[in-house]
């Protein structure tokens, strides 16, 4: 048997390896008066010095926490054993499920020890590369060893409770500025989960802590948009002390291109073939390549193309609270009431094309979207989930005169 290689009697440390149980149910301990997870291993044939033949029985046992009363006094008690044992049932069956997959392994002791802190850091350096994810997940780095109140916590403290303290945590830490507000807390504890599945997969948990544990955000609200007239009026409104400002959005407003794409744009990208005008480049955001068409109204406010084709396009442009207040007080100047960042550009094109088109197959490929489920939702965050069901409602044009 493979278990003669493995085991020898009265071995202290038998379960240091990384070894597949035969089986894996749920057991009553008499003595304990509980229910408890036996990983059952195989047995192995030994011969005494009288030659008598015995079989030693190689199981480990694993007392969840779960909730289990021992001695319940009343109704209550008992339904809350009932729910106990059920959540023992499935927890069993996931650790079954990834033994028939044949995912699952036990923790060895140095994975009981490692350090989750220092896995989440390898994790997120290992998998990311955008300066904002691993900003992101740097801060959410940050926040644990707040939560923890120090550098080390081992994956054998990774559970339920954990989660949910850590989400608690996020809700109601006061910072310098504050509370963060949902979307943030949602953002950062879903993170958070995606790595403990990751880390689940690799072995360093036997089951996943936080699947019951959802983070809410914000309400979802409808998001701006500025209409074909006032795109016009904005053309019209000069603009002061700064470049940039005005041919971007108006740019981003004719193609739906996003800031940070516009910001990197430079003149070597911009491709015409036939008459007709294309960007070619790659997204920083999900870095998929994309050829878009843009059409000579978006061209004409880009003014004359340089020798160097390695310069920017919009060359004093970045994203920072005095543009983007720029931005805002320019809308103002054009008698229009609502509050406009970056991002707005973006919202405008994508309504007004699908106004015009009703292709969003065609949308998708222009925002550079992976998935056509993520076009749908844009558009009902900015033309509301109702308008898709009205057949009658006017279509305007793009008559926008330059």
């Amino acid at each position: 048997m493979v278990y003669d290689k493995l085991f020898t009697p009265n071995t202290p440390n038998m379960y240091t390896k990384n070894i597949t149980p035969k089986s894996i149910r749920k057991v009553y301990h008499p003595t304990q008066k509980r229910w408890i997870i036996r990983y059952y291993y195989g047995s192995k044939k030994l011969v005494d010095q009288e030659g008598k033949t015995k079989y030693k029985t190689f199981q480990q046992d694993e007392y969840p926490d779960i909730g289990w009363i021992k001695d319940p006094k009343n109704a209550y008690e008992r339904q809350c054993n009932k729910k106990a044992e059920r959540l023992l049932d499935d927890a069993i069956e996931e650790k079954n499920v990834d033994l028939r997959k044949g995912r699952f392994g036990m923790l060895t002791n140095k994975d009981k020890k490692a350090n989750m802190l220092d896995d989440f850091e390898k994790y997120y350096k290992n998998r990311y590369t955008s300066k904002n994810s691993l900003h992101q997940h740097a801060t959410i780095l940050g926040r644990l060893k707040l939560y923890v109140n120090s550098d080390y916590i081992s994956w054998l403290d990774i559970n339920e409770s954990f989660c949910l303290g850590f989400l608690d945590f996020l809700q109601n830490h006061e910072y310098v500025r504050g509370k963060l507000n949902k979307n943030t807390i949602k953002s950062y504890f879903n993170a958070f989960k995606f790595f403990l599945g990751v880390m689940k997969e690799k072995g360093k948990l036997l089951t996943y802590p936080a699947n019951n544990i959802k983070a809410k955000g914000e309400p979802s609200k409808m998001k701006q948009r500025l209409t074909k007239e006032e795109i016009q009026i904005l053309i019209k409104t000069d603009i002061l002390a700064h470049s940039s400002i005005k041919p971007f959005f108006l740019f981003s407003c004719l193609t739906g291109q996003a800031h940070e794409e516009c910001r990197l744009l430079s003149w070597n990208m911009i491709e015409e073939e036939d008459d007709r005008f294309y960007i070619k480049a790659t997204r920083r955001k999900t870095s998929q390549p994309y050829r878009i068409p843009i059409n000579k109204q978006a061209m004409k406010f880009l003014g004359k193309r340089p020798k160097d084709g390695n310069q920017k396009v919009f060359p004093s442009l970045k994203y920072s609270a005095q543009q983007n207040q720029i931005i805002q007080e320019w809308i103002s100047t054009a008698g229009i009431d609502k509050k406009v960042t970056p991002h707005v550009a973006r919202h405008s094109f994508s309504s007004m094309y699908y106004l015009i088109t009703k292709d969003i197959g065609a949308l998708m490929m222009i925002l550079n979207h992976k998935d056509i489920s993520t076009t749908q939702r844009y558009l009902a965050s900015l033309l509301g989930t109702d308008y898709f069901d009205n057949k009658d409602v006017e279509l305007p044009t793009f008559d926008i005169k330059i």
